[in-house]
């Protein structure tokens, strides 16, 4: 993304030593591939961004989410990135919508709407609400991580990914503990990214400046759509160095 100072600096790799000598490298993925995970990171950093903003703007307004709405849900409607507010109605035919926020891209700013009595999706809304609790039972999350986010995202007809990554609840930017639960009807596969918690924690010492920061990572040829968020999401414009 244009403007980003964050530059990944390979110094050493590193080898398990359960891997046998022998044992063939991957073959580097095809640019096709690159770029269906940057669109897909890119996708979900920016419903990251919408479900911050009118999350913050919704508790601004209402002093809270009401214990009955428990969740929300960011979604992309006709290029329009929304947060919808609420939960499943008793027969899960439903999802009952009793705020949703419109994100505005170009101002990062969040209009909600209210609906008395809530408004009842039958579509995508309902299936993704399903798919998250489905997602949240099979995903066990890091206890060192104080809040998690989630973003669900159409794979395919019969297919729909959650996301699960931590979020930054104070100043120090965290990453990692994170995965994509797949569900597929009552069925869900992990698939886990990066196991460890991460922080990134500025020097604390008066008058120290932070040029750079670093951290050990065993890492793949392969990369997924949550470095893309964590690298856009990224508010430590200094370079980040792989050990």
């Amino acid at each position: 993304m244009k403007g980003l100072l964050l530059k990944f600096v390979l110094l050493v790799a590193i080898f398990l030593p359960a891997v046998a000598a022998g044992a063939e490298r991957k073959p580097p993925p095809s640019q096709a591939a690159l770029n269906a995970i940057r669109d897909r990171g890119r996708l979900l950093a920016f419903m990251d961004r919408a479900a911050w903003v009118c999350t913050d703007r919704f508790r601004e307004r209402y002093k809270g989410p009401p214990k009955e709405r428990g969740a929300f849900i960011a979604y992309v409607d006709n290029g329009v990135y929304k947060v919808a507010f609420g939960a499943g109605s008793e027969d899960g035919k439903t999802f009952l919508t009793s705020f949703e926020g419109i994100y505005d891209q170009q101002t990062a700013r969040c209009d909600i709407d209210t609906f008395d009595p809530p408004r009842q999706d039958a579509g995508w809304l309902r299936e993704a609400y399903a798919a998250i609790q489905l997602a949240s039972k099979a995903f066990k999350a890091d206890p060192n991580v104080e809040a998690y986010n989630y973003a669900v995202v159409p794979e395919s007809a019969e297919e729909i990914n959650v996301y699960f990554y931590p979020g930054t609840t104070g100043q120090v930017p965290v990453l990692g503990a994170d995965a994509r639960i797949s569900v597929r009807g009552d069925r869900t596969e992990v698939t886990r990214y990066h196991i460890a918690l991460l922080k990134q924690v500025p020097p604390d010492k008066k008058g120290d400046e932070l040029v750079a920061s670093m951290h050990t990572h065993l890492l793949d040829n392969l990369p997924n759509p949550l470095d893309v968020l964590y690298v856009m999401n990224r508010w430590i414009k200094v370079p980040e160095y792989i050990i």
